[in-house]
């Protein structure tokens, strides 16, 4: 009971975090069972429209879970490491490390039901829309749309989406419980690199190399297939470049450090001393570079992903042209299939923002303080979006360009020898400006409040 009460009271004081990952969770809970309730929808059908409903259900499913498995242990990492003080204020009145996990991993568990059951909820109220909306997009129509959202869709999306929370915050809360308590209490509340095990070190080192394998050794069987002579065989055979890109987007999220961090020096090469506001902002996307992981990453594999596809459907349309067959892409079917994984990524990003709002506005309080000016800061806010925007869109072209190289390469010399090389489209880049947007409104607002504050409340109290 002692242990519940902790775990309410510390959700309760720190409510802003956690009201970043309610949204997130939510978001995330609602994609997923309108999904799944389109591809059990499809289930209860026959004929053409069961197969247009399974089908596409099934591939925006694929695209929801990728992105909003990704974005919500980001935000969920961010939530719990602006726990750091906290945990370091118990452990120093002598609270143990498995208690302080305890605690963290129960405020996850109660945030995750919460926001598994408000997203069944909004799901039931989204679900009459969202079948409209299918029913003018040219799938074939069907009586299974007039119905109520499916009950299994519910739990399952519902059940998921705690899962999923449940099983993120397990890493974070132990590496968290088991920091360094001075180290801790002197950071505040701020997001820093926390050291990590050498056995930990090397699992994540060996399940990205098998991963790496893995994929590689994917599309070396490719390229060994068979010649395919048939158009049909072709198109159908073609579904592999989808599902090879969404490897490649997991792939690229399990390996990211190394680019980010890689970039991040590039970048801060011209970073000189005498231009403040680069620097500054240089220096602040490295050494958080939780946050700046949280900020870049849903919305460069949301961006890639939606790449990938749409560089799949201009082969198809290469492939089957001729044949009296046609790829078509109609904007509301290409909504309904990305846009569930886009409102996810902008979502999650943006919640990584409101969640380190507090610790934003007191970074800006001690420069104000040390002699800089609200211009300043205003401009190290811009230079800021710029540097997430750069590491967006090199994430989101990576994993266009290594799928399209090696599928090329693959198909090439294997079974479709005649497919052309399709170079990667603006559509990426558009999925990552508009989120960037959004992120970018949400750092002006912040940035904005904390120019219009009293500097010394925000460093006393750090709020």
């Amino acid at each position: 009971m002692l242990l519940l009460r902790l775990v309410v009271r510390s959700v309760t004081v720190d409510v802003a975090s956690w009201l970043a990952l309610i949204v997130t969770s939510v978001m995330f809970a609602v994609v997923l069972t309108l999904d799944i309730g389109l591809v059990v929808a499809g289930a209860d059908t026959s004929g053409e429209a069961q197969q247009a409903f399974i089908a596409f259900g099934g591939v925006a499913l694929g695209f929801s879970v990728l992105v909003g498995l990704l974005s919500l242990t980001m935000v969920i990492r961010v939530c719990l490491g602006l726990q750091r003080r906290s945990v370091g204020l118990w452990q120093l009145a002598g609270v143990l490390p498995r208690t302080v996990f305890a605690v963290l991993l129960g405020e996850v568990l109660l945030v995750g039901l919460l926001s598994a059951l408000l997203g069944a909820l909004v799901a039931g109220l989204a679900w009459l829309p969202f079948t409209h909306l299918i029913s003018s997009s040219g799938l074939p129509s069907s009586n299974v749309l007039v119905r109520p959202l499916p009950p299994p869709a519910l739990w399952i999306g519902a059940g998921s989406t705690g899962i999923i929370c449940i099983l993120g915050g397990m890493l974070s809360a132990r590496r968290i419980a088991h920091g360094n308590v001075l180290e801790d209490v002197r950071g505040g509340d701020q997001l820093s690199k926390q050291p990590t095990s050498l056995t930990w070190r090397i699992t994540r080192a060996v399940l990205s190399i098998a991963l790496i394998a893995g994929t590689m050794a994917l599309y070396i069987v490719i390229s060994h297939e068979r010649l395919l002579v048939s158009r049909r065989a072709v198109g159908d055979f073609m579904t592999v470049y989808a599902g090879m890109g969404m490897l490649v987007c997991l792939v690229i999220a399990c390996c990211a450090n190394p680019l980010i961090r890689g970039i991040l020096a590039l970048i801060g090469w011209g970073a000189e001393p005498f231009d403040t506001p680069w620097f500054l902002a240089v220096r602040e996307a490295s050494a958080h570079l939780d946050i700046t992981y949280g900020l870049v990453m849903p919305i460069g594999v949301a961006g890639g992903a939606v790449g990938v596809m749409m560089a799949w459907i201009g082969k198809l349309g290469a492939v089957l042209s001729g044949s009296g067959e046609s790829v078509s892409a109609p904007p509301e079917q290409m909504a309904l299939l990305f846009g569930g994984a886009v409102i996810i990524g902008c979502v999650a990003a943006s919640s990584v923002v409101f969640a380190t709002m507090r610790s934003r506005g007191r970074d800006a309080a001690v420069l104000i303080a040390g002699g800089g000016t609200t211009g300043m800061i205003r401009i190290k806010a811009a230079c800021e979006t710029i540097i997430y925007l750069t590491l967006s869109l090199i994430i989101a072209y990576t994993i266009v360009w290594i799928n399209e190289l090696a599928m090329d390469h693959a198909l090439t010399s294997g079974p479709v020898p005649s497919v052309p090389f399709t170079l990667p489209g603006w559509q990426a880049a558009g999925i990552v400006l508009f989120g960037m947007l959004i992120v970018t409104a949400m750092i002006s607002a912040v940035t904005e409040r904390i120019t219009h504050r009293q500097i010394v409340p925000v460093i006393l109290n750090g709020r």
